[in-house]
C-alpha cells in the first residue's frame, strides 16, 4: 500500500530545505517544553521554579511551576540536548538563563524533535499517494508538506507535528497489518505503539487512538488488541509522570494551568465544548481560516469521496471521522487559534489523514488540484515567514541571519528569495510528474472546454 515514487529523495529535500529554512524567535512554547526538558537533564526534577514565574505556558500546583504541556515533546529532545550540553554548545551561563536564549541551539532542537516528525509524515503522505494512485507521490508530499499547516510549525516546538506523524504512522501500520497475509501482529504492535507515543505528545491524539482501535475491531480482534496492548506502555508513562509532578495518575498538566487561562480551561474537557457556528466559521473561513489559507485541502476532501466510491471505504471513513472529530475538537476550544499561531494549529494532527484523499484528486482533477497546491503553497510560504511578526519586513529566516552574523552574507530578502526557490523546485517536479501521468485527463478537459465553447458560442444569437 506504500510505494517510492520517482525523484522521491529530491522532493523531500527541497520539502526540508524550505521548510526549515525559517526562523522564530523563542516563544512560550518553547520555554515552557525546554525548561522541563532542561530541568530533567540539569536538575533531575519536573520542577521548571527558575523559569516558570511570569511565564506564559505554565501549571502551578502545591506551589511549584511545571510545563502545562503534555511532556513528550520534552522527553524527545533530551537526547539533542544531551549531545548539546556534552559537546560544549550549551554553557552553565546558557543553562541559567534558558537554552531557548541561543538561536543556533534553539534551531538545531527544533529540526531534531518538530523537524524529523515533519520529515517522516511527508515522506509517509508520498509513499501512501503513490500506493494509492502512481504519479502523485511527490506532489501529494508537496501539497501536504509545503501547502498545509504543517510547514509554519515544521521548525517549532509546537507537538502537533510529531503527534499527527506518529498518529499517521499508527494508522499506516494498522492499514498494512489489516491487508498482509505476514508480519500482522508486528505491524499492528508498531502501530500501538506509534499510536501512544502520539498521546504523549498531544492529548488530544487520544481520538486518533480510539478511532483506531474500532476501525481494527471492525475487521480483525486480535489486531485491536495487539494495537491496545503495545499502547500500553505510553500510558504507564503518562501515569508516572501526573503522578510524580501532579500526585495522581488521573491530574494533568491542564488541571493546573496559569490563571490567566484557568476560567476558560475548564470549559468542557480541557477548554474543549461545544462547537458554534462563529468559531466553525473562524476555522474555516476567516482570514487565517484552513479553506481560505490552504484550499487544495477542499480537494483532499473531496479525494477521499473518491476513494470511498472506489471501494477503499473503511479507511476513506476513517481519515474522513478524524478529520471531523478534530473539526469539533479544534472549534470546541475557547481559543481555536491557539494564541499566537499561523492558523488553526489544533487540527494539524488530522492534516495527513486529509491528505490521503489526495492522490485521488490529482488522479481525478488534476489541473484543478495542481492549481490550489501552487496557491496554498504560496499562501503557507508567506505564513511561515511572517506569523510571529507583524509583517513582510521581519521575514526571518537562517539564510539571513547567517548573513547578519558574516561580512557580506545574504540578506534576509535574498534568503527568502531562496527558500521560494527551492518550494517552486519542488513544486516543478510535483507537476510534471502528476501531468507525465495524467496528461490524457489534461487533454480530455481541454477537449470539453473547447467543446463547450463551441456550443455556447454556436447558440449565442
Amino acid at each position: 500500500m506504500t510505494q517510492p515514487y520517482r525523484r522521491e529523495w529530491l522532493v523531500l529535500a527541497l520539502i526540508g530545505m524550505t521548510a526549515f529554512s525559517f526562523y522564530h524567535g523563542g516563544g512560550a512554547q518553547d520555554v515552557s517544553r525546554l525548561a522541563l526538558t532542561q530541568s530533567i537533564f540539569a536538575d533531575g526534577s519536573l520542577r521548571i521554579d527558575r523559569w516558570g514565574e511570569g511565564a506564559l505556558d505554565t501549571a502551578l500546583y502545591d506551589g511549584h511551576y511545571y510545563s502545562d504541556k503534555a511532556p513528550g515533546m520534552s522527553f524527545l529532545a533530551l537526547p539533542t540536548y544531551a549531545v548539546l550540553r556534552a559537546s560544549g554548545l550549551v554553557d552553565r551561563e546558557e543553562e541559567r538563563v534558558g537554552i531557548w536564549q541561543k538561536r543556533s541551539v534553539l534551531w538545531i532542537i527544533r529540526l531534531m524533535t518538530a523537524g524529523l516528525g515533519f520529515l517522516a509524515v511527508v515522506f509517509l503522505a508520498g509513499r501512501v499517494a503513490e500506493g494509492l494512485a502512481a504519479g502523485t507521490g511527490a506532489a501529494t508530499a508537496t501539497a501536504f508538506g509545503l501547502g498545509t499547516l504543517v510547514l509554519p510549525l515544521a521548525a517549532t516546538v509546537f507537538g502537533h507535528v510529531v503527534a499527527g506523524a506518529l498518529a499517521f504512522a499508527a494508522f499506516v501500520a494498522a492499514w498494512s497489518g489489516s491487508r498482509a497475509s505476514d508480519g500482522r501482529d508486528l505491524r499492528f504492535a508498531a502501530g500501538g505503539l506509534c499510536a501512544g507515543l502520539a498521546v504523549l505528545v498531544e492529548y488530544q491524539t487520544a481520538v486518533i487512538a480510539l478511532v483506531l482501535v474500532v476501525y481494527l475491531a471492525t475487521r480483525t480482534a486480535r489486531g485491536a488488541l495487539v494495537f491496545t496492548a503495545a499502547g500500553l506502555p505510553s500510558a504507564v508513562a503518562l501515569a508516572a509522570y501526573n503522578t510524580a509532578a501532579f500526585d495522581s495518575p488521573l491530574h494533568f498538566s491542564y488541571s493546573y494551568v496559569d490563571e490567566r487561562f484557568a476560567q476558560n480551561q475548564s470549559i468542557g474537557l480541557f477548554g474543549i465544548g461545544v462547537p458554534n457556528l462563529e468559531r466553525v466559521a473562524d476555522v474555516l473561513v476567516s482570514w487565517k481560516g484552513l479553506l481560505v489559507q490552504t484550499p487544495v485541502l477542499v480537494l483532499a476532501a473531496a479525494g477521499l469521496a473518491l476513494l470511498w466510491r472506489a471501494g477503499v471505504r473503511a479507511e476513506a471513513a476513517v481519515c474522513a471521522a478524524i478529520a471531523l472529530l478534530f473539526l469539533w475538537i479544534t472549534a470546541g476550544y475557547f481559543d481555536p487559534m491557539g494564541g499566537l499561531s499561523p492558523g488553526p494549529r489544533f487540527f494539524i494532527p488530522a492534516l495527513p489523514f486529509l491528505a490521503v484523499g489526495l492522490p485521488y484528486a490529482f488522479r481525478r482533477w488534476p489541473i484543478v488540484t495542481l492549481a490550489a497546491m501552487t496557491i496554498s503553497v504560496g499562501a503557507m510560504f508567506y505564513r511561515s515567514g511572517d506569523w510571529s511578526h507583524v509583517g513582510f519586513q521581519e521575514f526571518d529566516n537562517v539564510w539571513g541571519i547567517l548573513g547578519a552574523n558574516s561580512v557580506g552574507g545574504p540578506s534576509m530578502v535574498v534568503g527568502a528569495l531562496l527558500i521560494a526557490a527551492f518550494a517552486i523546485a519542488a513544486v516543478a517536479v510535483s507537476t510534471r510528474s502528476v501531468l507525465a501521468t495524467y496528461g490524457d485527463s489534461t487533454a480530455r478537459a481541454r477537449d470539453w472546454a473547447g467543446r463547450f465553447a463551441r456550443v455556447t458560442s454556436a447558440r449565442r444569437p
